[in-house]
């Protein structure tokens, strides 16, 4: 439950930056442009932007460290595996022994080994942790993408549109992962894509209930 509590405690920090920012940046427009905002889009477009941006922030996102003793050194840390940094006047890249780029192209195979295998190299309870995230986290971490879009983007009302979006964004996050040296899945493309249909479905379902203005 702890490490569960850890990446939504990363992603609020995202995605209140993402808010506030967003809300800065909304308030010069309206101030300069005399035009009056539509509340409800307003805050749909927030929230669909830190949704957007606390997900990078645990699939793309470096861990960054700063540092003065000695002289300023950063380090970019996006996996256990590579990092870059700059120390001592240079800049140097680094990845561990062992650490390689991985891609599965066969839909559902990830999904079945979770299922149907242990990992030696993880206790128990770990083990069932990470099932939890890639598994339904993948999923219904998109919904809300799903549901805000529309909202936020009126040609998103068409199920093509939103699809064509939807995939763009979970096809930068599976590209880049790779280039990071992380895992690129056909199944997690298949999941976050489920997620956000998910979610579409629901705004439809609720468009469809709520009376017409």
């Amino acid at each position: 439950m702890s490490v569960i509590m850890n990446y939504f405690g990363r992603m609020s920090a995202w995605m209140l930056i993402t808010a506030i920012i967003y809300i800065i940046i909304r308030k010069i427009y309206f101030a300069k442009s005399g035009k009056k905002p539509d509340i409800t889009k307003e805050i749909c477009t927030m929230l669909l932007a830190a949704c957007a941006v606390g997900i990078l922030s645990e699939t793309v996102f470096p861990r960054i460290a700063l540092g003065f003793a000695g002289g300023f050194h950063i380090q970019l840390n996006f996996t256990s595996g590579l990092v870059l940094g700059y120390e001592n006047g240079d800049f140097f890249r680094f990845v561990s022994q062992g650490v390689e780029r991985s891609i599965n192209l066969v839909p559902f195979k990830t999904v079945m080994q979770f299922f149907s295998a242990e990992d030696a190299r993880f206790s128990q309870e770990v083990w069932n942790v990470k099932r939890i995230i890639n598994l339904f986290g993948n999923v219904f971490l998109f919904v809300p993408l799903g549901f805000l879009l529309p909202i936020a983007y009126k040609k998103a009302e068409k199920f093509s549109k939103m699809f064509l979006i939807g995939s763009a964004y979970v096809l930068f996050i599976e590209i880049t992962q790779y280039f990071i040296y992380r895992a690129t899945d056909i199944d997690d493309y298949i999941l976050n894509m489920f997620g956000i249909v998910m979610g579409f479905s629901a705004y439809k379902l609720m468009k469809k209930r709520l009376p017409a203005e």
